[in-house]
């Protein structure tokens, strides 16, 4: 990533914040919360929601980014991390490495793997076409269901300034996506694509011990 692609005005509470943003924010929050990592680097401040409310979990936190206007802890390429194998028992990065190309995106993952000790969490946009049902019948039942139905079209991306690639776009098929992220000492422990907010799918990936 050779310039800055999000001017820091872009995270305004009333321009970036919604609904569906926070439930992603929930379910981040809920599943690091529930790991009890001993410290975490964050990829990417973003409007520093997720830091802000980990630090107030007394969790040790610290944040990369590229933008040094955004005040991180560490002004850093996430192709070229500034720290020491293993140093970080929890590496997040959520909707940031498709702000690289994909041939980057790969020499990131290689990075986060180098860096991580235990866990790495992150979360891409996935643009692969789906139905949800919402069906609440009084006293008798709830029914909440996301149907993914990505086989059924696929779209060309095209780079919009920001994005290089989204998942289920036509060459970045989810399956594809997996395959990068496994190898012989990570595996995928959590993939999900939230109900409230489809366009984040979530990997929770974690080191095998046993290597």
């Amino acid at each position: 990533m050779d310039s800055v692609q999000i001017d820091k005005n872009h995270y305004d509470f009333l321009k970036y914040e919604n609904i569906n943003r926070f439930a992603s924010y929930y379910f981040q929050l809920k599943t690091v919360i529930e790991l009890n990592p001993k410290n975490i680097l964050e990829i990417g401040k973003g409007s520093g929601f997720f830091y802000r409310e980990i630090k107030n979990q007394g969790i040790d936190i610290k944040v990369a980014d590229f933008d040094e206007s955004l005040n991180p802890d560490y002004v850093a390429d996430v192709k070229n991390l500034p720290f020491e194998d293993n140093s970080f028992e929890c590496i997040c990065a959520f909707q940031i490495l498709e702000h690289l190309p994909f041939d980057d995106f790969k020499i990131s993952l290689k990075e986060l793997k180098r860096v991580s000790l235990k866990y790495i969490f992150i979360s891409l946009p996935d643009k692969g076409r789906y139905i949800k049902i919402d069906l609440r019948l009084p006293k008798i039942k709830t029914i909440k269901k996301l149907y993914d139905i990505s086989n059924f079209k696929r779209d060309i991306h095209i780079f919009n300034g920001e994005h290089y690639w989204e998942i289920n776009k036509i060459g970045y098929e989810e399956k594809k996506i997996q395959n990068l992220l496994t190898d012989n000492k990570w595996n995928i422990i959590l993939n999900n694509r939230l109900f409230e907010n489809p366009y984040h799918r979530f990997y929770l990936l974690e080191k095998n011990t046993n290597e």
